[in-house]
């Protein structure tokens, strides 16, 4: 009787050794962990022997131990599972290589990465404010404007008029040709042909036979060198009456 109880004691101390070691194997195994396959699909081993499976947002859990040193089974719970279990296989074979395990299972061989958690970065974006100086470069064109007559106004045949006129870059010296044109017709000189300094007035007497063309005329000021044109202005069509 002694015999018997110290051999049921014996063979009791020695499943317990070896479940034990079976759990202690579960626990410390290296497949221990949340893994991630080319499809996004998760497996996740608990050390307790959980699994938990999510296949397209699909969530499929079961129970796994290990069978040696690089062989677990898989039991899969639910009709989701004994799909898996078929196409899957319930026994997977497996080498992992650093954060890379590779599985035998099914008859085919699949491709597990460990799951890397997403980590949020800060992304300070700075914003550079680049002031923009406008220089005023110098406009070293010249220019004339006539001041008067503006357009508009009526004068009568034989009057004098001051006509007036402003430039930029031609000095007082630089000869200027005054003119007076009706609408359609070439100009006629008031200063002749050579000019009159760019004083920025000259006196004109109305000629009293001036021949208009609907009782309209303008005045000509331009600047020229040699028979090249540098500068032009010219007033506004105003009336004359005879």
């Amino acid at each position: 009787m002694a015999k018997k109880l110290f051999r049921a004691v014996l063979l009791l101390m020695v499943f317990s050794l070896l479940s034990g070691i079976i759990v202690s194997c579960t626990a410390f195994s290296p497949i221990v962990g949340k893994w991630q396959d080319n499809s996004g699909n998760t497996y996740e081993f608990t050390r307790t022997g959980n699994v938990i499976i999510n296949a397209n947002n699909y969530v499929i859990t079961g129970t796994w131990s290990t069978v040696s040193s690089n062989v677990i089974t898989l039991n899969m719970q639910g009709d989701a599972g004994s799909m898996f279990n078929m196409l899957a296989g319930n026994s997977w074979q497996y080498t992992i290589s650093g954060d890379t395990m590779t599985v035998e299972a099914g008859g085919s061989t699949n491709y597990l990465y460990r799951f890397q958690n997403p980590t949020t970065q800060k992304v300070v974006t700075r914003t550079t404010t680049i002031k923009t100086t406008q220089i005023a470069i110098p406009n070293t064109h010249p220019t004339i404007g006539v001041t008067y007559p503006r357009g508009g106004e009526t004068f009568n045949a034989g009057q004098t008029i001051t006509i007036t006129w402003e430039t930029t870059n031609l000095s007082k010296s630089t000869l200027v040709i005054v003119a007076y044109q009706y609408p359609n017709k070439a100009g006629t000189y008031i200063t002749g042909v050579d000019g009159t300094p760019n004083t920025g007035s000259l006196k004109w007497t109305i000629p009293s036979d001036i021949q208009l063309n609907g009782g309209k005329a303008q005045i000509i000021v331009e600047s020229l060198s040699g028979q090249s044109l540098i500068a032009e202005g010219d007033s506004g069509f105003f009336n004359v009456t005879n």
